[in-house]
């Protein structure tokens, strides 16, 4: 079971043994039953968004909304 995102890491509550091996890299190009050459690899969180955040877009109304003149 997954939780939520924590600095760009995915949160895994439940359903993991320790020595279950997790795809990280190339995830879309999996296929069921595919052969997959398992390599250990560190994750690291990224960096906290220090960015500034966008505002919600909105839309005009539309001008059947308009009265009429």
């Amino acid at each position: 079971m997954t939780g939520p995102p924590v600095e760009g890491l995915r949160v895994v509550k439940e359903g993991l043994a320790p020595s279950d091996h997790v795809v990280i890299n190339g995830l879309t190009r999996l296929q069921p039953g595919m052969p997959v050459q398992a390599r250990m690899s560190k994750i690291t969180p990224r960096a906290a968004d220090t960015s500034p955040s966008a505002q919600p877009v909105t839309t005009p109304p539309s001008a059947e909304a308009q009265p009429a003149q």
